[in-house]
């Protein structure tokens, strides 16, 4: 036997659990769109606008996130990096 849940949502309920809903959705597509790229510590740079020394100093200070093996940038790293310095 189905449980049911019945409920009285205003207009602007309902909009903001589906506007919810959408951006969630949004974010786990990009994040796995985004799952497979990484970077070289040059392409970083050259995306950044920054020199590749400075790239290096950012994952040296821990800001900067590279794969396992400490050659390659992440973009999921990328967006991290970025979300935190726009704060």
């Amino acid at each position: 036997m189905e449980n049911y849940l019945m409920t009285t949502l205003s207009e602007s309920d309902l909009q903001r659990i589906v506007e919810k809903a959408i951006e969630s959705h949004e974010i786990k597509k990009t994040a796995l769109l985004n799952a497979g790229l990484n970077y070289s510590f040059a392409k970083v740079a050259q995306i950044f606008g920054r020199s590749h020394t400075t790239i290096k100093n950012l994952v040296k200070a821990g800001k900067l996130k590279t794969t396992a093996d400490g050659r390659r940038i992440t973009q999921a790293a990328i967006n991290e990096y970025l979300k935190t310095s726009q704060r």
